[in-house]
């Protein structure tokens, strides 16, 4: 190979080299951008699997923040739920939402 480029080279791997570094310490001397803390919201959620049928008692929901959007038709108190027949079976930590409850008076009918 030519002396003069093998020079150039040599020139061009150390400058890069340099650069490289010189970035590199910049960015991990950067301080991190503060996280902006996500909004919570208490919604109803079930607080064990609750099966089609049931009556929901006091201990049957829970109050739990919600991260985020809050579900359609969640509930935030839990008087709203107490009382009323699930027609679809929830899942514990689910939220409880109206699609999945049975119209207030209708309980008797969702006894078996």
């Amino acid at each position: 190979m030519n002396k003069r480029f093998v020079g150039v080279l040599l020139f061009a791997t150390i400058v890069a080299t340099v650069a490289s570094l010189l970035l590199y310490r910049l960015l991990i001397n950067r301080p991190q951008p503060a996280r902006a803390a996500m909004a919570t919201t208490q919604i109803v959620l079930a607080s064990r699997d609750i099966d089609v049928g049931t009556v929901l008692k006091e201990e049957d929901v829970k109050l739990s923040d919600w991260p985020g959007a809050v579900p359609v038709g969640a509930s935030i108190k839990t008087q709203d739920v107490v009382g009323r027949g699930i027609t679809t079976a929830i899942y514990a930590r689910e939220p409880v939402i109206e699609s999945r409850l049975a119209a207030r008076g209708a309980v008797a009918a969702l006894r078996p």
